[in-house]
């Protein structure tokens, strides 16, 4: 069952990036795409955050949560707060962040080839979205109405919790997943071949 589970993530994982690359990596003045494959590719970016709940939430534990008297707020982060905020930011205005990268045009009949650099600039791309400062602003104001709060009116500490919490939080990982994780999320392509699709 274990087993069956992982092969299954695994390929989710594999079409997730296949996906992604393809939509994102050609964001540069080399795109061949559709504004389709773009929001399809955006619309698929949280999937990367999704298959690693758990290892974010003990990732941010370890960093923020020292004292174990104190409430830990990485798993509210993690399993909560993050999951909403990459809905309703990423898949839901994938159009818009297509039309940001100049995206949306008719698409040449070429083939299309994905290089190290393409794949780690669309990645760039999203990562530093979601982490400016206009949109953490809005992430928080968000999450202390309907993406979060408004879900929970009987926990009036709730907007105050957010807003102190969720921007360093956040702040910390997406530094981390810059860091750490995008030759992972581009690894076929940084492994000295390009990909044909």
């Amino acid at each position: 069952m274990g087993s069956h589970l992982s092969g299954q993530i695994c390929c989710e994982m594999k079409l997730f990036i296949m996906l992604t690359v393809l939509s994102l990596g050609q964001a540069t003045p080399f795109l061949r795409m559709t504004c389709d494959e773009c929001v399809e590719g955006v619309a698929g970016f949280p999937l990367f955050f999704f298959f690693r709940q758990n290892a974010t939430e003990e990732m941010l534990a370890e960093h923020f949560c020292k004292d174990p008297t104190e409430h830990c707020p990485a798993h509210g982060y993690a399993k909560n707060w993050l999951p909403e905020v990459l809905d309703r930011f990423i898949r839901q205005e994938a159009g818009h962040l297509c039309d940001l990268m100049v995206v949306c045009r008719e698409n040449e009949k070429d083939e299309r080839f994905i290089s190290c650099v393409d794949c780690k600039y669309g990645m760039h791309f999203l990562t530093n979205h979601l982490s400016n400062e206009h949109q953490v602003t809005q992430h928080v104001a968000y999450l202390q109405g309907d993406g979060h709060c408004g879900q929970h009116p009987d926990n009036a500490d709730c907007p105050d919790h957010v807003a102190e919490f969720y921007p360093q939080l956040h702040h910390y990982n997406m530094v981390h997943t810059l860091n750490t994780h995008i030759n992972e999320m581009c690894a076929d392509q940084c492994g000295g071949h390009f990909m044909k699709y």
